[in-house]
Formats: structure tokens, sequence, C-alpha cells
């Protein structure tokens, strides 16, 4: 077994896991305007500034190399790079993320961009949040792991 990057807790033991896959969850962006004015003569100027912040679901687009371990109190998503060429995993890093069972309020398994998905709704700190867990690669070769590791998580439920 590869040497655990996190602590785990106090009678928590590894059930599952996946490796090669995509994480996407929430982020906040920042939103705002501006508006300004200067004067050449006197040298004065000023200005205006505006800003919001948005909750913005996560997509392929933004997602993160990840390697996930189910336990038996939580799922942990640890940070992992993945080599260009070949497309395995070449080392697991610090973690990113993690969820508590207790905190999932629903979860099915799907399919985007023809690839095997997970999708989690979470209790967070502003509402729902939905996560959603990519097996890279297509639906005929992971989709099966895919639907392994759900099978695990809808037990711990």
């Amino acid at each position: 077994m590869v040497e655990l990057t996190f602590i785990l807790q106090k009678g928590e033991k590894i059930i599952g896991e996946a490796e090669r896959c995509q994480y996407a969850g929430v982020g906040y962006v920042n939103i705002g305007s501006g508006i300004g004015a200067t004067s050449s003569n006197t040298g004065l100027g000023g200005a205006l500034f505006s800003s919001k912040q948005q909750k913005r679901e996560g997509s392929i687009w933004d997602a993160k190399n990840v390697h996930i371990y189910l336990t038996n109190k939580r799922i942990i998503i640890c940070h992992a790079k993945i080599s260009l060429f070949g497309g395995k995993e070449k080392s697991i890093g610090t973690l990113l993320s993690e969820i508590n069972y207790k905190d999932i309020k629903g979860i099915n398994s799907s399919s985007k961009l023809m690839s095997p998905v997970i999708d989690i709704s979470v209790v967070g700190p502003n509402g729902i949040d939905n996560i959603k867990l990519w097996f890279l690669g297509t639906e005929e070769k992971r989709g099966k792991e895919r639907d392994d590791l759900l099978k695990l998580i809808k037990k711990q439920l």
C-alpha cells in the first residue's frame, strides 16, 4: 500500500479507492465593476469599485486531477499527478477535500463528455453544494469502476 498523505481518524480504515479521476467542486468568483475619473491639469483622480462574490459550480474546464479514497467515515480526495502520455498516475499529493457521509444529501451516477461521473450533493456553508467526480476514460472502460465505488459509498450512508 502507498503511504497515505493524510491522517486516518481513530477507527477509520480504507475501504476503496480510485485513481486517475478529476474533481470539480464549488468555487467562488469575484465579479466587479469600476468607474474612474481623472483631470490632467490638476493631477486629481478618483475611482469607485465594487465587487461581489458569486458561487459557481465546477466544470470539467477547472477540474483538478485527483486520487479518491473511501473510508468507513468519509470520502477523501487528494491531488494527483497524471502523466501526459499513457494517462497513468505518477504520484498522490496532499488532501484537497473530504466529504463526511453524514453531509451527503444526494448521490447518483451519470456520464458527462463520454466519461463516467459520480454527482454528489452535500451540505455546505451556504446551502447545497454539487460536486462531480469524473473517472478519466470512457464509460466502457471505467463505468464498472464508478459503479463499484458508488455502491461502496451508498453502503456507508
